[in-house]
C-alpha cells in the first residue's frame, strides 16, 4: 500500500463490508480480520462506538448472531479481493466437507471461472466417501475365535487341559483298588472274636 499522504482515502465500513453475507463467509471474514489489517487495508474503531449484528457460526457448527463493534475500514481494491478470496476458501471448505451447495451463491456457481474450483471440492468429498464405504466394508474378525499365536502353544510341549482331566479320573479308581487289597482295616476297640465256640463248658 502506498503513502497515506499521497491521495484522498475513500473509507466504508465493516458492518457494510459483512452485509449480506452468509454466515460461513462472515464467520471466515472476521476469523481472519486482522490478517486483513496488517496486509490488505487500514482500519480504527468508530468513533462513535457503534455495534452491528451478523449472522456467524458457533464452534459446533450451528448458526449464531453475533454483536461486532463497527470499524472504519479503508475502501481498497485490495480489500475486496482478499474478502472474495476468504468468502470462496469459506464455501470450498463446507463443501470438501459436506458435499453441500445449499449456502454457495448462485453468482459463484454461475462462474465460469470458479467451476473447476467447486468441482476439484465436490470431487474430494466424494473420494473421502469412498475410502469410508470402503474401510466400513471390510469384515472384521468375529468374537471369540481364537488367534494363530493360541492355538499354536495349546499344540507344544504340555498335554491340553482336558487330557490332563482324563487321566486323573483314570488313575483315582487304581489307587483306591490297590489300597483295599493289600491293607486290613483295624478291629474296634472292644470286639471280641466270635469264629471258634468255646466247648469246655
Amino acid at each position: 500500500m502506498d503513502d497515506l499522504t499521497s491521495r484522498p482515502i475513500k473509507k466504508t465500513r465493516l458492518s457494510d463490508l459483512l452485509k449480506g453475507r452468509s454466515p460461513h463467509e462472515a464467520t471466515a471474514i472476521l476469523k481472519r480480520w486482522d490478517d486483513a489489517m496488517l496486509t490488505v487495508t487500514y482500519s480504527i474503531p468508530d468513533p462513535d462506538g457503534k455495534a452491528f449484528k451478523v449472522p456467524t457460526l458457533a464452534a459446533n457448527g450451528k448458526k449464531e448472531t453475533r454483536e461486532i463493534p463497527d470499524e472504519l475500514v479503508e475502501d481498497l481494491p485490495e480489500l475486496h479481493e482478499w474478502i472474495e478470496a476468504q468468502a470462496l476458501a469459506a464455501h470450498l471448505e463446507v463443501i470438501t466437507n459436506t458435499g453441500s451447495f445449499k449456502d454457495v451463491p448462485k453468482e459463484l456457481m454461475s462462474d465460469p471461472t470458479m467451476f473447476r474450483q467447486l468441482a476439484t471440492a465436490r470431487r474430494k468429498y466424494l473420494q473421502s466417501q469412498k475410502k469410508k464405504g470402503a474401510a466400513a466394508a471390510k469384515p472384521r474378525p468375529e468374537p471369540g475365535t481364537s488367534s494363530p499365536a493360541r492355538s499354536k502353544t495349546s499344540t507344544s510341549g504340555s498335554k491340553p487341559t482336558s487330557e490332563k482331566q482324563t487321566d486323573k479320573q483314570t488313575d483315582k479308581p487304581a489307587n483306591k483298588q490297590t489300597q483295599s487289597s493289600t491293607s486290613t482295616p483295624p478291629a474296634a476297640p472292644g470286639a471280641t472274636d466270635q469264629s471258634t465256640p468255646d466247648t469246655t463248658a
